[in-house]
């Protein structure tokens, strides 16, 4: 299996988290250091990785990084 690497995509995190917690994700939870963030996803396929981060995730907040074998 492959390993899928996702980092986050910050603007669209600010904007989910406002729309789900109704308030700022800064104000809440201070200074967040996206850079930190990852998702990892073990899959045979792109596709398949894609699949298992909509069942779990907003997949909008996530852009691939990388790919390891």
């Amino acid at each position: 299996m492959r390993k899928y690497i996702y980092k986050t995509v910050p603007s669209v995190v600010e904007e989910t988290y406002l729309e789900n917690a109704k308030t700022n994700i800064y104000e809440d939870l201070g200074k967040v250091n996206f850079d930190n963030v990852k998702l990892l996803v073990l899959a045979g396929t792109e596709e398949e990785a894609d699949a298992t981060r909509k069942g779990i995730t907003d997949i909008r907040m996530w852009v691939l990084d990388k790919v390891e074998e």
